[in-house]
C-alpha cells in the first residue's frame, strides 16, 4: 500500500482538513532496536549536560562541515546556525538562491542542546530541500531557563526573524521535534495573537509534546510498549520546563504558552498556516498528539500527518543507521516540506 493509498483511505473516513497517512508495517531490525533499548529507559531521556543561563553556543560536528556550509549568528542574543549545501556556494554580493528558510528547534526535554542525531538529520534535510536554508535555533534551556524565561525571549526573537524574512523575501517554516515541536506550536500561536505579527507558511512537528498536563489515561497503556519514555519521565520534563515548585504561577501546565492543545489556533487557520506532523504510536506523547491533531482538523486547519503504528519517539532521527521506517519517514518529511 503506497503513501497515496494510505492518505486516500484516511480521507475516505470523512471530510478532514488534515490528511493522515497511516502506516502499520514494521521491520525486524526496528523491532530489535526497540527491544534492546527499552531496558535503559528513562535514562535515554535524561538530561546529560548542565544548563546555563542564556542561549548555548554550539559547535557543529566535523561531519556536518563536510556536507554543509555552517554560519553562526545571533538574533536578540539567541544563537542561530544556518546550514546550506556545500554544493551551492553563491558568490559574494550576488542574490541568495535560498528563498525558503526552516527554523528548527531540536528536542531534548527542553534541557538538552541538539544531539549528533539532530545534526545528521538536519544535514540530510539541507542537502535534499531545494532553495532552502536550515537554521538551527539554540534556545535557552531548562532548568536555568524555564518557559517563563525562554518563551518571552523567543517571542521577541520571533518578531525579529520574521521581519528579517520579509526584507529578504524568504518563505518561513518552523519545525521541531519533541519539546522543540512543542515550542514552535506554542510560539507561533502566541505570536499570531498580535495582528501585526507575520505568519510562517507551515509548521512541521515531529513527535511533539502537545499537552503538558498528561491527563489522558491511555498514556499508561502506551507506556507499556514505549522503549524510551515512561509516564513519570514525561511528567518530570514538563515540570522542569514550567519551573517545578519554583516556577511562576502564570506559567503552569495549563498555560497555552506551554500546552498547545489549549492554545487558540484561529489565527493560524485564518492566515492559512499549515500544521504538519509525524508520530509513532509506541510513543506515550502520541496519545495527546493525536487528540491535538483532531482538534486542529475540527477547526479547519490544514496539514499532512504521518502516523506510524508501533514506532517509537522521534524515529525519523535514527535514519543514519539504516532503519527502513526512519528512512521512509525522512522521505515523507522532505516531500511534505517541498510542497
Amino acid at each position: 500500500m503506497t503513501d497515496g493509498d494510505h492518505t486516500a483511505a484516511a480521507m475516505a473516513e470523512g471530510h478532514q482538513t488534515i490528511n493522515v497517512t497511516r502506516r502499520e508495517d514494521k521491520t525486524t531490525k526496528m523491532r530489535l532496536l526497540q527491544f534492546l533499548i527499552k531496558p535503559f529507559r528513562p535514562r535515554l531521556a535524561t538530561a546529560r549536560k548542565k544548563s546555563y543561563p542564556g542561549s548555548p553556543q554550539l559547535t557543529a560536528p566535523r561531519a556536518v562541515h563536510k556536507r554543509c556550509n555552517v554560519t553562526e549568528r545571533q538574533v536578540n542574543d539567541i544563537w542561530i546556525y544556518d546550514l546550506t549545501p556545500r554544493s551551492v556556494n553563491p558568490k559574494e554580493g550576488s542574490p541568495s538562491p535560498f528563498k525558503r528558510r526552516v527554523y528548527y528547534f531540536s528536542g531534548g526535554g527542553w534541557q538538552q542542546p541538539p544531539s549528533g542525531g539532530h545534526w545528521k538529520f538536519l544535514t540530510e534535510l539541507t542537502n535534499r530541500l531545494d532553495d532552502t536554508t536550515i537554521s538551527i535555533v539554540s534556545y535557552p534551556l531548562a532548568p536555568k531557563c524555564p518557559a517563563s524565561v525562554t518563551m518571552p525571549l523567543l517571542r521577541t526573537f520571533y518578531d525579529s526573524i520574521m521581519k528579517e524574512a520579509e526584507t529578504q523575501g524568504e518563505h518561513i517554516v518552523f519545525a521541531g521535534d519533541s519539546s522543540g515541536g512543542n515550542i514552535i506550536l506554542c510560539l507561533v500561536a502566541w505570536a499570531l495573537q498580535s495582528p501585526e505579527a507575520r505568519a510562517p507558511s507551515a509548521l512541521m512537528c515531529i513527535c511533539p509534546t502537545t499537552d503538558l498536563r498528561h491527563l489522558d489515561k491511555k498514556i499508561i497503556d502506551v507506556a507499556k510498549n514505549d522503549p524510551i519514555f515512561t509516564s513519570d519521565s514525561i511528567e518530570g520534563t514538563a515540570n522542569a520546563w514550567v519551573g517545578g515548585d519554583k516556577g511562576s504561577k502564570e506559567w503552569g501546565l495549563e498555560d497555552p504558552r506551554v500546552s498547545p492543545v489549549l492554545a487558540n489556533f484561529e489565527e493560524l487557520k485564518r492566515r492559512g498556516v499549515k500544521i504538519n506532523g509525524v508520530i509513532g504510536t509506541w510513543d506515550v506523547l502520541s496519545v495527546e498528539a493525536i487528540a491535538f491533531r483532531d482538534r486542529c482538523s475540527e477547526q479547519g486547519i490544514e496539514g499532512e500527518w504521518l502516523e506510524w503504528e508501533g514506532q517509537m519517539h522521534c524515529f525519523p532521527l535514527v535514519f543514519p543507521y539504516g532503519f527502513q521506517e526512519s528512512t521512509e519517514s525522512v522521505d515523507w518529511i522532505v516531500r511534505t516540506l517541498s510542497e
